[in-house]
Formats: structure tokens, sequence, C-alpha cells
């Protein structure tokens, strides 16, 4: 599941990103932490579909083939 996987990083990234720099992360880096979090958000909303395949079972997996072909 290639678009869980972009999920998982685009989580993960402004996770690791607020666990590093701790409360300093939104009183000083402000415009950064915006931004990651406006980025998570948009990228969850952009895999709305492909988070109902998967939770459907029926998301293809990287490298299965389409029945179409």
């Amino acid at each position: 599941y290639m678009s869980l996987g972009s999920i998982g990083a685009m989580i993960a990234i402004p996770v690791h990103y607020w666990a590093w720099r701790g409360d300093d992360a939104w009183k000083t880096y402000t415009a950064v932490s915006v931004f990651l979090f406006a980025s998570m958000l948009f990228v969850v909303w952009r895999h709305r579909e492909n988070i109902k395949r998967i939770l459907a079972g029926s998301e293809r997996r990287v490298g299965e083939l389409d029945q179409k072909l």
C-alpha cells in the first residue's frame, strides 16, 4: 500500500520534528510547525479515497497487477 507509506511518513515527519524541538517547536519555529501540520493534513486529505479502499480491502498493493490489463 503505497499511500499508507506516504501517509505514515507525512505523519511521522512532524511528530519527529516536534519531539526533537520540544516546546521550542511551537514558540520559536511557529511557521515551520504550522507548515508541517498543514502538510500532514493535506496529505491525509488527498489520500482519503485510498484510506477508504484500504479499510474496504480493495486497495491494490505495490507490485500487484491491475486486473483490467
